[in-house]
């Protein structure tokens, strides 16, 4: 496999995984499930986020905005 083919092959892997996280998003309620609490729960799963101010790091947010929309999740 040639450079050319593996680029291609990652493309369209980063796609599909795109494409499966839009149809997760449009699958889910608006009122269980917001986007921005999909992306806590994502950045949670995908990076073994510890604490909120490693969850404020990676979504750029603040301390008191994600202390309010952890406090809704429950």
């Amino acid at each position: 496999m040639n450079e050319h083919e593996l680029f291609q092959e990652i493309l369209e892997f980063t796609k599909s995984v795109y494409d499966s996280t839009i149809e997760i998003r449009k699958s889910a309620k608006p009122d269980t499930l917001t986007p921005q609490h999909y992306n806590i729960l994502e950045i949670i799963y995908l990076h073994n986020t510890k604490s909120v101010s490693e969850l404020c790091d990676c979504l750029d947010i603040s301390m008191p905005n994600a202390s309010r929309e952890l406090k809704k999740t429950n």
